[in-house]
């Protein structure tokens, strides 16, 4: 009151102090920078950052495919798919270049270049004692005669086949076929080497479909940069079914998913947002019938975003546009407290008087509502942080605009003498009759019955409630699309099962390579179904020491070559067998140098043309990265067996147990949270009471609600994820709000002997659950599924604690008021 009247008194002061307020606060909301993304919500370490990012690199996250296919089921086995696939293609390229003038896709290639495929085959060959493990060379029977005629037969047979152009470098460097295992290798690191490739043009196995590979320069979580491209591939589709109609042409990839999942939100977020308004604007309009209280309501949320925003934007650089997403659905909080002084004005227009009855609770509401988001800055993740600094700065900003600004405000309504209005009678009455509310018109001895045996069974219930780390449940995508995406993940010979990561610090090689002995002999028992180690084809002076002592060895063993690198008896048997089969006697003679020539120990550089093209993704900022797919049910023993490898150990992780990490330290982060909000409300409500019964009865209706939400997610099968976990903290909030109020009009009422501050409380508590309900409820209707989950969680959550806070604290007055002490407290 004495902030009011001195307020009153000093206009200028008053208008001159909101005016700086706004112009600070406008030049710090001027300094803060953009950016999008999630990452910034999970709260993890430097560690699995880096594994993440290292997965994203892994899986092609910046990836996307085109996939031409005819429209015609009948057709597409066909030949004409041998011919007009190919042509689509051509076409899309080239409206695809010419769309694309920012040369975002750089040179849009249709076809593998098969020269580069060459040079990399012929490297390996001309280095085959190199990348042969001696593993490779056990079933190698060379001084066998029946074994060496079929293995050179076999190679006769591919050289006058219709590939024969493209084997001639093969059978001359290898023309008893020992490469395979290498070729294997190469085929798991390169996909391509593995594709059917016709002319160059990649095709699905069946021949039904070709695919142009394509990378966004804008990674896959640039939603903006993401969209523009995906505008110009659709373009380059449209133009392509304008002379190709019977082809059918469909993008898919990370970055697109991304798009359609932007766009998804956007159009929910504006069906929700059309929905709301004309709920809350006709819940305003019939309300309040004039214009000027919902301008203040606006004026009073308005400033307080901006205040919140503009004290970051002193503080910190940049901000997550998710945090303002996010943020916005405070304001169905702040727009509790103009709500209530407005509601409350329109009963008793003295601003005097509003503020005599409303300051106290809307105080006491707004400092445990601040402290409960306080509770997330000490969380690692940085937009929770940031985000409990800007729910706790928006919230301040709305109740100071509501306690200093809105009573200076011309009501319209007041008198002269209103502000001299008699208090209502203190004295109190008979229990008989006093006031106490009674929303539902439910009978204390049921009202007990129903609460008791509800909690009992939603906390049984609640034990069980999950959180659901796996993000692809809250991912929007089409059925067509997610076809698409596993038919592109067959013809990049994705196995399937879980992906092992392990990493290997310093390119150890001979750590990868004690790696590889492990996974070799659970490959033989079936525990590991693929494996990529880049060691393998990169093996450091150790390792090809060894191979080459194992080269040696098999030829001189044979006969092949003598002690002194001489060509012995083997080869001059080996060459009879060729001419029988029909080579000549100077075939073979890139195998020759390999048996004859010196072999000297390589270094690092000199495995560039393998670490620049086919590894690249696995030798990256001086580690080495081991591959490894497992079935479901192995993973963790695999795992294990990985770790022990190394006396150092090592960093290994998978993406369920990247997930599964997010999933405990958002249970452990939000169940800090629940303690702390928890220890905050209830200590404050205690001192601002000043008796404990007072602060439990407007405590326990939130611990109870809790307990409730949990147990009816639990019975309706719905989880908690990482979007929808982050509402649970507004609900505490807005929940602490109405309890408060509901109890501070118990105890006025019974003080004062009218039920009219309860009633007006109540009033103003309905239109803000109203609004709140229709603001973030009516993004049920959304068909993304993390938007769609916020809706659901709404309508339990706040539907919850807003029954609790009704029926609760007038059942727990009612029941302190038999105790003698409290009575006397509330008498006194």
């Amino acid at each position: 009151m004495t902030i009011f009247r001195w307020m009153k008194s000093h206009p200028v002061f008053c208008w001159g102090l909101l005016a700086l307020l706004v112009a600070v606060s406008a030049a710090g909301a001027f300094r803060l920078h953009y950016k999008e993304d999630i990452g910034d919500f999970l709260p993890v370490d430097a560690d699995y950052r880096r594994s993440l990012a290292i997965y994203q690199d892994i899986a092609g996250g910046s990836k996307i495919a085109v996939q031409f296919s005819l429209s015609a089921p009948e057709t597409a086995l066909s030949p004409r798919a041998d011919s007009l696939l190919p042509a689509a293609m051509e076409h899309y390229a080239v409206a695809l270049r010419s769309l694309d003038t920012a040369r975002w896709l750089g040179d849009v290639a249709t076809r593998v270049s098969l020269s580069d495929m060459m040079d990399v085959m012929g490297f390996c060959y001309a280095r085959l004692p190199y990348l042969l493990a001696p593993g490779d060379l056990d079933g190698a029977n060379v001084g066998d005669t029946a074994w060496v005629r079929s293995r050179l037969a076999q190679s006769y047979r591919l050289l006058t086949s219709q590939a024969g152009s493209l084997a001639g470098q093969a059978v001359d460097s290898d023309p008893l076929g020992l490469f395979a295992s290498v070729g294997k290798r190469l085929q798991l690191f390169r996909p391509a080497m593995a594709m059917n490739l016709r002319d160059g043009y990649v095709f699905s196995d069946d021949g039904t479909r070709a695919y142009l590979s394509l990378v966004s320069p804008f990674g896959n979580s640039e939603t903006d940069g993401n969209a523009r491209l995906a505008a110009l591939l659709e373009a380059a589709g449209d133009s392509l079914r304008a002379v190709m109609p019977d082809v059918e042409c469909h993008a898919v990839g990370a970055p697109l998913v991304a798009v359609e999942n932007a766009r998804r939100i956007k159009l929910d977020s504006l069906l929700a947002l059309a929905i709301a308004s004309l709920l809350i604007l006709a819940a305003l309009i019939r309300r309040f019938r004039t214009l000027r209280p919902m301008l203040s309501i606006v004026m009073a949320t308005g400033f307080g975003y901006l205040f919140a925003v503009g004290t970051l934007g002193w503080r910190i650089d940049s901000l997550s546009v998710i945090v303002l997403g996010i943020a916005s659905m405070l304001i169905g909080i702040a727009v509790n407290y103009p709500l209530h002084y407005e509601c409350h004005l329109q009963e008793h227009p003295d601003p005097s008087r509003t503020l005599r009855d409303l300051t106290a609770p809307l105080v006491i509401g707004n400092v445990t509502t601040v402290g409960a988001f306080l509770a997330l800055v000490p969380l690692p993740a940085t937009a929770l942080r940031d985000l409990g600094l800007f729910a706790a700065l928006m919230l301040a900003g709305t109740i100071l605009f509501t306690l200093v600004w809105l009573p200076q405000m011309p009501t319209g309504k007041h008198s002269a003498g209103a502000e001299a209005a008699v208090e209502p009678s203190m004295q109190p009455l008979p229990r008989s009759a006093r006031p106490l509310l009674q929303p539902f018109g439910m009978k204390q001895r049921l009202g007990w019955v129903v609460l008791i045996a509800g909690t009992v069974v939603f906390g049984w219930l609640s034990s069980r409630t999950a959180f659901d780390a796996d993000f692809t449940h809250i991912n929007y995508m089409r059925p067509e699309v997610r076809e698409d995406m596993q038919r592109l993940a067959a013809v990049e010979g994705q196995a399937r099962g879980v992906a092992v990561y392990a990493i290997v610090e310093d390119n150890n090689a001979a750590t990868s390579l004690r790696l590889q002995q492990i996974l070799d002999s659970l490959s033989a028992s079936g525990g590991v179904s693929a494996v990529r180690n880049p060691a393998l084809l990169l093996p450091d002076a150790d390792e090809q020491q060894r191979r080459l002592s194992a080269w040696h060895r098999l030829w001189q063993e044979a006969g092949y070559v003598g002690a002194d690198g001489t060509l012995g008896e083997g080869w001059n048997r080996m060459m009879e067998i060729a001419e029988e089969t029909g080579f000549s006697t100077e075939a073979f003679e890139g195998f020759r140098s390999l048996l004859t020539d010196p072999l000297p120990l390589l270094g690092a550089d000199d495995f560039a043309p393998l670490r620049e093209t086919v590894v690249s993704q696995y030798v990256k900022d001086g580690r080495l990265l081991v591959q490894v797919t497992v079935p479901d049910d192995g993973v963790e023993s695999v795992e294990t067996a990985l770790r022990a490898a190394s006396p150092g150990g090592l960093r290994v992780f998978d993406q369920p147990s990247l997930n599964a990490r997010i999933a405990t330290n958002l249970t452990d982060s939000f169940n800090w949270i629940g303690f702390v909000c928890g220890a905050i409300v209830f200590v404050f409500l205690w001192l601002s009471f000043r008796r404990l019964e007072v602060a439990l009865i407007a405590f326990l209706p939130m611990v109870i609600g809790w307990i409730w939400i949990l147990g009816i997610m639990q019975l309706l099968g719905l989880q908690f994820n990482i979007v929808n976990v982050i509402l649970a903290t507004f609900i505490f909030g807005q929940g602490d709000d109405y309890t408060i109020f509901v109890t501070e009009g118990l105890l006025r009422d019974y003080r004062t002997g009218s039920s009219t501050t309860s009633a007006s409380y109540l009033r103003s508590i309905r239109l803000s659950a109203f609004i709140m309900l229709a603001g973030m409820g009516a993004l049920v209707f959304a068909r993304h599924p993390a938007m769609h989950s916020l809706g659901e969680i709404t309508l339990i959550g706040m539907g919850v604690v807003f029954v609790m806070a009704l029926t609760l604290p007038p059942m727990l007055f009612r029941l302190f008021l038999e105790w003698k002490p409290f009575l006397k407290w509330m008498n006194r």
